[in-house]
């Protein structure tokens, strides 16, 4: 595929297939490949190769909290455990981040390719007389073909910080993804990234994945997109997925309004066959991913990972004139201690004074806290042996008459009438009036019932309200620690 920078803007110049025969060695794929680009090659051009999944290693990694500097190294280690890749550890292996930072864990996407087959791209690259600058992973070109698409179609909509999930739909293959942020711009965050086996994939016209055509695919499109869903969901509770979105060649509308039903979410479809040259179109399924790379190269995007220049670790500046400087302010520093030094050793008795003056208000300060921290024990101390009186009083109260007046199940002769209440340290003294002396037996068991050490006075007492007549006192005494309790505190 041929990309050409033009006064008119960028425009997909050209796009050939090569078929290669299965014994083609690395002589015979590099001369095909040098007389495909022969017509479009104007000096020197920018080579990008995007490779298959089929070549490469892709493993999902779970990190602890570091700086994003360190990173790559972590990613380098781990992989060197779970990933065969051999050869140089500074090529064949990048790292997409999905999710972390210095204080939470990170997620990525670790994609590698093993040196014998990086070393014979590389050699075939070079046989047909081109310079790799990069090697990139073939299904993260449907990201920046999307992206493409959107800048073409600005929309508000588009701008709004959502998260959005994305289905690029290949022949036997789908590939999901969903970004946290505006539509259509690089600052957008991939926090997804999956490449799933399905077979007859693709939603060209007359798609097996249209639910009239094959209802077995389509379902299991629309298993894996509710499994996507629900991880999205679990990973970020606070950002509910907007839409749908699914890339390729003309969705069907059928597909699309199946998929909104089963989802219960807007399902939308991105025709991205407008981007490719004719030639290209009967080859969209690798044609389209592809177009997405050569775009971001032709615009000066650099690519989410790349095999041949991955991501590192800053290297420390090795500037001779930094640390030139560093010494001369050094040296500044070592000359003005010398001369304050000097200085202090003439006032001796001075410096002397000051000190002691200073360590006699720390003295003083220490003091004043431990009084603080005394008075503050003191203070708990006094609170834990303290009664809530509002509390008590509520309690006592639902004692006195667990229903409310217009309750129709409490019996009349239960009832009674409240005179005076004292209470002493923890203790209630309680004059009531009853209308019948059942119901001070009542009263009595639902208090103990209730934890309450109740006790009654016999003192003869004479008063009554209306039809209330039976004068009582009681001495409540507050409830005192289970038994439980004493038990465990015991040694």
């Amino acid at each position: 595929m041929v990309v050409n920078n033009r006064a008119t803007g960028t425009i997909l110049e050209a796009a050939q297939t090569m078929p290669l025969g299965a014994q083609d060695g690395v002589a015979k794929i590099a001369e095909q490949l040098a007389a495909g680009i022969a017509p479009y090659r104007q000096g020197r051009c920018q080579t990008i190769v995007g490779l298959d999944r089929e070549y490469l290693q892709w493993q999902s990694l779970t990190l602890p909290p570091a700086p994003a500097n360190e990173l790559p190294d972590l990613v380098r280690i781990q992989a060197a455990r779970s990933m065969s890749l051999g050869g140089d550890e500074n090529e064949g292996l990048d790292y997409l981040p999905l999710a972390g930072d210095e204080h939470t864990p990170h997620e990525v996407l670790a994609i590698g390719i093993d040196a014998e087959h990086l070393a014979e791209i590389l050699q075939i690259v070079s046989t047909a007389g081109l310079k790799m600058d990069r090697l990139i992973p073939l299904e993260t070109g449907w990201m920046a073909l999307v992206r493409h698409v959107l800048e073409q179609q600005a929309s508000a909509a588009y701008a709004q910080n959502k998260l959005r999930l994305f289905a690029a739909l290949q022949p036997e293959r789908v590939i999901l993804w969903a970004t946290l942020g505006p539509m259509g711009v690089p600052s957008a965050q991939v926090v997804l990234f999956r490449s799933l086996r399905i077979p007859g994939a693709d939603l060209p016209a007359g798609s097996p994945v249209d639910p009239d055509a094959g209802s077995a695919r389509f379902q299991t499109l629309a298993s894996e997109l509710k499994r996507t869903l629900l991880a999205l969901q679990t990973a970020h509770p606070r950002d509910p997925v907007a839409a749908v979105w699914l890339v390729g060649d003309r969705p069907s509308t059928d597909a699309l309004n199946e998929l909104s039903q089963q989802l219960e979410l807007p399902v939308h479809g991105i025709d991205c066959l407008g981007v490719l040259p004719q030639a290209a179109e009967a080859s969209a399924s690798w044609s389209l991913p592809l177009a997405g790379l050569a775009l971001d190269a032709a615009h000066r995007r650099g690519p989410p990972l790349d095999l041949v220049h991955p991501r590192r670790a800053n290297a420390a500046q090795d500037n001779w004139r930094t640390y030139a400087l560093l010494a001369a302010v050094a040296a500044c520093l070592l000359a003005w201690t010398m001369w304050h030094a000097y200085q202090n050793i003439q006032l001796p008795q001075q410096a002397a004074a000051a000190a002691n003056q200073e360590a006699a208000l720390l003295q003083e300060t220490e003091a004043t806290y431990q009084a603080d921290l005394q008075l503050a024990a003191a203070l708990g101390r006094w609170s834990a042996g303290q009664v809530n009186l509002l509390d008590q009083l509520e309690r006592l109260s639902k004692g006195l008459r667990p229903h409310p007046l217009d309750a129709n199940d409490f019996s009349a002769r239960e009832d009674l009438v409240l005179m005076a209440l004292n209470m002493q340290r923890q203790q209630f003294d309680l004059d009531a009036i009853a209308a019948d002396r059942s119901a001070v037996g009542t009263l009595e068991a639902r208090l103990r019932a209730d934890h309450y050490l109740v006790k009654r006075d016999n003192t003869n007492r004479k008063s009554e309200l209306g039809d209330y007549r039976w004068p009582f006192r009681e001495i409540v005494q507050l409830p005192q620690q289970p038994a439980t309790s004493r038990e465990q505190a015991r040694p």
